[in-house]
């Protein structure tokens, strides 16, 4: 997750938190009401719910260990894809084991254990590794956990809660688990007196851990301490069921199936910014290997790019114009107050220029001294207006070193209306307008004309 977030979630959605709240009590509060009626009919929501379960169990265990690869710092969510890994293999189990799902042809009273233990290992192992997901969050913000530490853990709470279904689901006489009572499908006093106590007190120790030690700094510790309160209201409501086809049953399976969906979006969520943020950074460093580092202009294989893209859509109709820009005298300028002045012209120049034309004309620094524009949908008369105010602007704006020595330019304008016409003599010709210029006695403005003895100028 975006571990660097400064502001809690709950500051930046506290619509969201107030209404998942509100859902988990209505629901709740609905179930408490109406849980102890008996619904035969609906046995068949028991698989399509685990189903449910198993599919987004798995979707999450997958999209975090990806999240994971693609930043390993964050060992924390290691034992969260195993938390979820290790639930999708218990319920891959339930549905093995319920009557007419796969291959089993027993009926519900002879499941009905074997599937109350799966859910009783399957709910203290999450616990626990959600717990563990909070002590290797926090330690690892001080570097005293490793990766290898973090797998070992983890493992081992998967083989002992493995190890342990294995031995009771197996009925053999070394460990047994009486949860039902198969004959009336209702829970023995074990379940209501010890195991359902447990389950409660581990649940609230968990949902407790993750508000405090997190802070519920983003979006994914927010939306585990919702499943976690989404986790003990599940068991809150078998824990008061008699029967395990009673409403309240079902509605457990409900809240299990909120409990993951809250992590899901959150994952989405992150995902969703993860990319827009790749997005970002990509843009960001596609904009800088085409900037000139000096002016922050575009530098000239960009600019070489765009003429020739614009030049195929050249027209009378579309004319591109084309300026050619050189500061006059800028070697003495160099010579005499140094490289770091120099610099400093060009950038005021840059900055000149960029305020003078349009956001869609292309500026780009040619090279040294040199500034190079794209004007679309300029004919040569519109075009040599704007490159006498640039001119005009530099003038009056720009001084050496802030004193009295003004910075001039000489400037050649080129007019493309043949979208045949190649790139490199589109340039050749706005460079020789712009020399013209140059020999004209500089601080002038000449738009190109064949042949060399038309060219039009205007001066200072």
């Amino acid at each position: 997750m975006l571990e660097n977030g400064k502001s809690s979630f709950l500051a930046k959605g506290h619509f969201l938190s107030f209404v998942s709240f509100l859902l988990l009590f209505c629901l709740f509060a609905f179930f408490i009401r109406f849980g102890a009626h008996r619904f035969d009919v609906l046995r068949s929501f028991f698989p399509v719910s685990t189903a449910i379960v198993f599919v987004l169990h798995m979707f999450l265990t997958i999209i975090i260990l990806i999240r994971f690869h693609f930043n390993n710092t964050h060992l924390h969510l290691i034992a969260i894809a195993s938390a979820y890994g290790l639930s999708s293999l218990f319920l891959a189990n339930s549905l093995f084991i319920y009557p007419g799902v796969l291959i089993s042809e027993s009926n519900i009273k002879e499941s009905a254990n074997a599937l109350a233990v799966d859910f009783v290992i399957r709910s203290f192992s999450m616990a626990v590794l959600f717990l563990l997901s909070v002590l290797f969050y926090i330690k690892n913000k001080y570097n005293y956990v490793n990766k290898s530490t973090v797998t070992a853990s983890c493992t081992l709470v998967i083989l002992i809660a493995v190890g342990f279904a294995v031995v009771i689901i197996s009925n053999n006489n070394i460990l047994q688990l009486p949860i039902i009572e198969p004959d009336e499908l209702n829970y023995r006093r074990l379940w209501s007196s010890h195991i359902g106590n447990a389950l409660i007190i581990i649940w609230v120790i968990t949902t407790f851990t993750v508000v405090f030690f997190t802070k519920l700094v983003n979006g994914f510790w927010f939306s585990l301490s919702l499943s976690c309160v989404a986790f003990l209201g599940s068991i809150l409501l078998m824990w008061r069921s008699a029967y395990v086809t009673s409403l309240a049953w079902y509605g457990s399976h409900l809240f299990e199936v909120l409990a993951t969906l809250f992590v899901v979006l959150a994952f989405i969520y992150d995902i969703y910014k993860l990319y827009q943020k790749g997005l970002e950074d990509y843009l960001e460093s596609y904009e800088k290997s085409i900037r000139d580092s000096l002016t922050h202009l575009y530098d000239r294989r960009y600019f070489d790019n765009r003429l020739a893209s614009r030049i195929k859509g050249a027209s009378e109709v579309s004319p591109i114009s084309l300026f050619f820009i050189d500061i006059d005298h800028f070697k003495s300028i160099n010579d005499g107050y140094g490289h770091p002045v120099g610099d400093k012209v060009i950038r005021r120049v840059a900055d000149t220029m960029v305020a003078s034309v349009r956001k869609t004309d292309v500026v780009a620094r040619y090279g040294g001294e040199e500034f190079a524009i794209i004007l679309k949908g300029l004919n040569t008369k519109s075009a040599s207006r704007i490159a006498e105010n640039i001119r005009n602007r530099v003038s009056e704006e720009v001084h050496v070193h802030g004193g009295p020595e003004k910075v001039t330019v000489s400037i050649g304008v080129y007019t493309i209306t043949d979208q045949h016409l190649s790139a490199d003599e589109s340039v050749s010709r706005a460079d020789a307008a712009m020399y013209q210029a140059k020999k004209g006695g500089r601080n002038r403005v000449v738009v190109y004309s064949h042949p060399i003895s038309d060219f039009e100028h205007t001066v200072a």
